[in-house]
């Protein structure tokens, strides 16, 4: 049962580094004129969020499905 667990977690682990990777989060153009991007789900620049999660906003949907994955993972590394 618990090897099971592991798997479906690794398997939900998978889809969600596809669709909502560390590195890229998903972004759309600012506005015109304007040469940065900003998140799609939050609106908040590239540049203002400098690679950390914490910056995006407390709402943002890549924020808390990146942030659900990283308890799981340290869930997994407590469990073993």
């Amino acid at each position: 049962m618990k090897k099971d667990l592991n798997i479906a977690i690794n398997n939900l682990l998978s889809v969600i580094e596809q669709h909502f990777p560390r590195e890229y989060f998903p972004t759309k153009p600012i506005a015109r004129g304007n040469p940065y991007d900003c998140c799609k789900y939050c609106d908040v620049s590239v540049p203002e969020i400098n690679s950390k999660l914490h910056n995006h906003e407390d709402y943002c949907l890549y924020r808390k499905i990146r942030e659900a994955a990283e308890e799981v993972e340290i869930y997994i590394l407590d469990e073993t």
